[in-house]
C-alpha cells in the first residue's frame, strides 16, 4: 500500500502534476467572483482582492494485484493519502479603465509551496530492496491577464517538483517540470474557451502536449462544467448548497531513489549496469463520480469515488524513464490491476 502525508505551506498545492497547475479548478467548487459587482468594486477601478484557503483531503485506492507473471500471484499495490492545503490567491487591476466593458479582473495569480510525506509499502515478491520513504517538495504558479477591452485573456502555469526518498542528497537536475503559455476567450453566455501548450516530465518521457481548457457556468449556477488540463469535471446543483457530478482525470509521480542504486540486467540476468539511477514511476486515470456539500458559502465537503485503471507502477531508469531489468531478467514493469478509489475532503475559504 502506499500512504502519503501531505503538508502544503502555500497556494492551493501538493505532489505537483499537470492537473495541479492547470487553470480552471473544479467544476464542483463553487467558482472565484468573476465581476466587479461580484468583487465589490467599482466598475473599472483598480484594485486587489486576497483569497485565502485552508482544505484537508484524504484519498483510498483499493488494494489490487500486480499482473507481471514473474513477480507471483501475492504480488500487490494500494494507495492510501493524506493532504492539507493552506492557500492564496490574488485578483488585481492596477490601473483604472474608464467606460471599459470588462467583465472580469485583469489580473489573476495563484502559486505556493508545498510539502509531502510519502511512505509507500508494496509487495512485489522479487528479491530487490524496496526502498518506502520519500519527501516531494513542490512548487506551483498560475498567472492570467485579462487584456484590456477585448474578451482574450492571455497567462502562464508552471510548476517544479522534487520527490525522493533523500532530498538532502538531490540537486538541481533531480526536479522535474511542467507547465507553459495558454491563450483563453471568454463568452458573454459563461462560457471560457483556451488552450495551452504544457511541457511535462511527469509521464514518461519529457514532451509538450497540447492540454484545452473549457470552463461553464449557467447563469441559473445549476450546470458547472470545466476541463483543465488533464482534469476534466461536470457538476449538476440540485438542491442548494448540494451538487453532483462526474470527473475524469490523469495523474503521474516520479519517486527518485537516491538513497542507493540498483543493478540493471539483460534478458537473461547479466549485469549491464551495476549502479543504475532509478525512480518509482506510477501514474494512472480515474474516473468516477462526485457530491460537493456546501453548508455556507464559503465551506465545502466534497466526496469522490472512481475506477482507477491504466495504471503505471515502474522502477525506471531516471535519465532514460525506461524500465530497468532485474536480476532475473524481468522487465520492473508491474502493471497493477484495475481497482476503485475514494477520496473526502472540506475546504474553507476566507
Amino acid at each position: 500500500m502506499l500512504r502519503t502525508l501531505s503538508l502544503s505551506l502555500g497556494l492551493l498545492s501538493g505532489m505537483v502534476s499537470a492537473a495541479e497547475v492547470a487553470p480552471g479548478g473544479d467544476a464542483g467548487a463553487e467558482p472565484e467572483p468573476m465581476t466587479d459587482e461580484a468583487l465589490g468594486v467599482a466598475p473599472g477601478a483598480a484594485f486587489t482582492v486576497l483569497g485565502w484557503r485552508i482544505a484537508a483531503e484524504g484519498t483510498w485506492i483499493a488494494d489490487a494485484p500486480i499482473n507481471n507473471p514473474a513477480v507471483g500471484g501475492a504480488a500487490r499495490l494500494g494507495v492510501a493519502g493524506l493532504k492539507l492545503d493552506v492557500g492564496k490567491r490574488q485578483t488585481f487591476r492596477s490601473q483604472p479603465i474608464e467606460g471599459s466593458p470588462i467583465a472580469m479582473p485583469l489580473t489573476f495569480l495563484d502559486h505556493g509551496v508545498s510539502v509531502s510525506f510519502v511512505d509507500i509499502d508494496y509487495d512485489l515478491q522479487v528479491d530487490t530492496d524496496e526502498i518506502d520513504d520519500f519527501t516531494s517538495l513542490g512548487y506551483r504558479a498560475l498567472f492570467d491577464h485579462r487584456l484590456a477591452d477585448s474578451k482574450w485573456s492571455l497567462g502562464f502555469v508552471a510548476g517544479a517538483t522534487l520527490s525522493a526518498d533523500k532530498v538532502s542528497e538531490a540537486d538541481l537536475g533531480d526536479l522535474e517540470f511542467v507547465g507553459g503559455p495558454q491563450a483563453t476567450y471568454h463568452f458573454d453566455s459563461g462560457l471560457s474557451l483556451g488552450l495551452g501548450l504544457y511541457y511535462q516530465e511527469f509521464l514518461g518521457e519529457p514532451m509538450v502536449l497540447p492540454f484545452p481548457f473549457v470552463r461553464y457556468m449557467s447563469g441559473d449556477r445549476k450546470h458547472r462544467a470545466s476541463i483543465a488540463g488533464p482534469r476534466a469535471s461536470y457538476a449538476y446543483g440540485f438542491a442548494k448548497g448540494h451538487s453532483i457530478g462526474l470527473f475524469a482525470q490523469l495523474s503521474g509521480y516520479n519517486f527518485k531513489i537516491l538513497s542507493q542504486t540498483y543493478a540493471d540486467h539483460d534478458a537473461d540476468g547479466n549485469v549491464i549496469d551495476p549502479a543504475r539511477e532509478v525512480a518509482l514511476a506510477y501514474s494512472s486515470f480515474v474516473l468516477g463520480p462526485s457530491y460537493v456539500y456546501s453548508p455556507m458559502p464559503l465551506i465545502d465537503v466534497r466526496l469522490e469515488g472512481g475506477w482507477v485503471f491504466a495504471r503505471r507502477f515502474e522502477f525506471v531508469d531516471q535519465d532514460s524513464n525506461d524500465p530497468i531489468r532485474l536480476n532475473d531478467g524481468t522487465v520492473a514493469d508491474f502493471d497493477p490491476s484495475d481497482t476503485w478509489q475514494i477520496k473526502a475532503g472540506a475546504g474553507v475559504r476566507f
